[in-house]
C-alpha cells in the first residue's frame, strides 16, 4: 500500500489581497506563503543610499522610482514585495 500526500492548496496573489492586514510581511513562493521578517538596521542604511542614487537619476533622465510596500508579480502564484525604507 503506497502512502498518500497530504495536498496543500497553492494560494494565488488574489487569495493574498482578500486577507486581512495584520502588519506582517508576506511573500509567495511557488503559491506558498512565507512571513517575512524585516530587514536588519544596516540593510536599511544601505538601501536608503541605494534609493537616493536611484532617484536622483531617475529625476536627472525624467523618470520616478518608487519606494516600497510595493508588490512585484511575477506570477499569480510569485509575488514578492522589496523593502526600502521612506525618506
Amino acid at each position: 500500500m503506497s502512502s498518500m500526500k497530504a495536498v496543500r492548496p497553492r494560494v494565488s496573489y488574489a487569495d493574498l489581497e482578500r486577507a486581512p492586514e495584520d502588519g506582517r510581511r508576506y511573500e509567495l513562493y511557488d503559491g506558498e506563503v512565507f512571513v517575512v521578517p524585516v530587514p536588519i538596521p544596516w540593510h536599511q542604511v544601505v538601501a536608503l543610499a541605494v534609493a537616493d542614487i536611484v532617484r536622483g537619476d531617475a529625476r536627472a533622465h525624467g523618470g520616478f522610482s518608487v519606494v516600497s510596500p510595493i508588490d512585484i508579480v511575477f506570477s499569480d502564484y510569485d509575488v514578492l514585495q522589496p523593502l526600502f525604507p521612506t525618506p
